[in-house]
């Protein structure tokens, strides 16, 4: 999974995630900036209940391999529901987008551990 943040020139700072096919999520500034910087089929979520409702799409195996592959989280087998898995996620990748946003820099997950990225945009 790759997790990345993307800020567009606005004043205000609204996150879009996406998350694509291999659960790669990344973050955009805008709804718009998402669909145009995106490549990938990918779904997009911009609050805790977008998220929660694309989940409940999802396989449980997605859940845990998105949840699992996010850096400095404890790995689980299983969640009770998917609106668990996806309150859980939403969290975390709250905390990794503000960090990102006030270091300036992104941080990739791996098999190996963690990599930090420069600078995007």
């Amino acid at each position: 999974m790759i997790v990345t943040v993307s800020r567009g020139k606005e004043s205000t700072y609204m996150k879009t995630f996406t998350i694509d096919e291999q659960n790669n999520i990344t973050a955009f500034g805008t709804q718009e900036e998402a669909a145009a910087t995106t490549t990938t089929p990918f779904d997009s979520f911009a609050s805790q209940k977008e998220l929660a409702e694309l989940a409940g799409g999802w396989p449980a195996e997605r859940l845990v391999a998105i949840w699992n592959s996010l850096p400095g989280v404890k790995p689980v087998k299983g969640f009770k529901s998917a609106k668990a898995a996806a309150g859980r996620i939403w969290e975390h990748i709250q905390n990794l987008g503000e960090m990102e946003r006030t270091q300036g820099q992104g941080w990739r997950t791996g098999g190996h551990g963690y990599a930090r990225e420069g600078k995007g945009d």
